[in-house]
């Protein structure tokens, strides 16, 4: 995850928010991890699936948007560094 966050520090972002960001995709990676899901080859259906599993838990609709522009960062970061 120190790459990570050194790719959240390149694009300007805060040690608050990096902090946040290192959280969501954790908890994102435990919850994948537990279903034997693979970062590298996840699918659609399984991110949709993530989404189904916070709306079960009560998450606001807001703040399930924040989790999916953290994700999508966590995979640009991914694809940048040619993981994925």
């Amino acid at each position: 995850m120190k790459d990570f966050i050194n790719y959240l520090q390149s694009k300007g972002y805060s040690k608050s928010s990096q902090a946040s960001y290192l959280h969501i995709v954790s908890v994102f990676m435990d919850w994948a991890e537990s279903r034997k899901m693979d970062r590298e080859y996840m699918t659609y259906a399984e991110l949709m699936e993530y989404l189904k599993h916070l709306k079960k838990r009560e998450i606001s609709q807001r703040t399930i948007q924040g989790y999916i522009i953290v994700i999508t960062h966590y995979f640009a970061f991914l694809k940048e560094k040619g993981v994925i």
